[in-house]
């Protein structure tokens, strides 16, 4: 058999690989998509049938009543609609900060320990954090972005611990350390996204090549013995998107993928039925692709005096609430989909 010919019986395979691997992003796709749409017929179906029971509840003045006529205070009742805290075209401030506390203490309040130096060293200075300032809440053009290196610690390394971005949002001019005399409880919103994503360590396999007497290649493998262990992973991107169109919000047809990102004050208008929410800030995956994706300890414990510096480009842009829920979906999906 000539060269050509063995490599033209070799092409097949690999079609095939390309194939199936296609086929799986599609299959994976496929899932986000129904998900999204399955949690958006749930919603809609739910709405109507709390709308129902609304009707039913509301008495000939539009005070709320039970079905015999008495009167309901509306406070005993969950809120109808989340309404936003903060009014649109006004100038916000984005604070980006790093720890590693468990509860999000990074300022020390509750364990008077700062985070940064505790983990590093009073000489590595902790870890970096900026403020985007004047930023126009509302404004669909304003985008910023900041690359970082942040050096890993060793806790993090050794998985002890994990590695968050803290981000406080603030507006008038409010300080978001709490015991700092600038600080103002309703102008500040903190969340926080995990930057040490864990997962299974993916199976790899080790090929050696022997050669026979009769010069055939036979190649011999052996399975990683490592794979399945959960190890942590680092990302070089981090996209904070602000919600910026500050729609009104039926709490009843909330789908799940949005409940980690509302944040509810407890207050309520004068109706009373109502509530209102905080500024949604939505840590956006969904461009995210794991071959980019390093494991953080690969280089531990062969040196573990050794520093490990990682690179981190962060983004702020706006987006809207109906993208928001599009992304979320189709990210819970991909994420279903690759467990199994």
């Amino acid at each position: 058999m000539s060269t050509n010919q063995g490599q033209q019986g070799a092409r097949p395979p690999q079609r095939q690989e390309n194939e199936s691997t296609s086929s799986q992003l599609w299959g994976m796709v496929q899932k986000g998509l129904l998900i999204y749409a399955a949690s958006q017929l749930l919603t809609a179906f739910l709405g109507a049938r709390n709308k129902a029971n609304d009707a039913a509840q509301s008495g000939s003045q539009g005070e709320m009543a039970d079905s015999t006529g008495i009167p309901i205070d509306p406070m005993t009742l969950p809120p109808v609609h989340g309404l936003p805290a903060w009014s649109t075209g006004q100038n916000i401030s984005m604070h980006v900060y790093f720890s590693t506390s468990p509860i999000g203490d990074v300022f020390g309040v509750v364990n008077r320990k700062n985070w940064g130096q505790a983990e590093l060293g009073p000489e590595a200075g902790g870890f970096p954090h900026w403020t985007w300032n004047d930023i126009p809440f509302g404004d669909w053009n304003e985008e910023r972005r900041e690359d970082v290196t942040i050096e890993i610690p060793q806790a993090v390394r050794r998985n002890l611990s994990s590695l968050w971005a803290d981000v406080f949002l603030t507006k008038d001019g409010a300080n978001p350390n709490p015991t700092s005399p600038g600080f103002i409880p309703g102008s500040v919103h903190h969340v926080r996204k995990l930057l040490t994503r864990y997962r299974k360590k993916p199976k790899t396999r080790k090929e050696h090549n022997l050669l026979t007497s009769k010069n055939e290649t036979v190649v011999e493998e052996e399975e990683d013995d490592q794979s399945g262990l959960i190890v942590p992973y680092w990302h070089p991107n981090l996209t904070l998107a602000l919600i910026s169109d500050s729609p009104v919000l039926n709490l009843r047809q909330i789908a799940p993928v949005i409940h980690p990102h509302l944040s509810i004050t407890g207050e309520r208008d004068e109706s009373k039925t109502n509530t209102f929410y905080m500024p949604m800030i939505f840590p956006n995956d969904f461009w995210h692709l794991r071959e980019h994706e390093v494991e953080i300890n690969a280089t531990y414990p062969q040196d573990p005096n050794e520093k490990l510096f990682l690179p981190l480009s962060v983004t702020f842009q706006p987006m809207s609430y109906m993208k928001m829920q599009v992304y979320a979906s189709m990210t819970h999906g991909f994420e279903e989909a690759a467990k199994n």
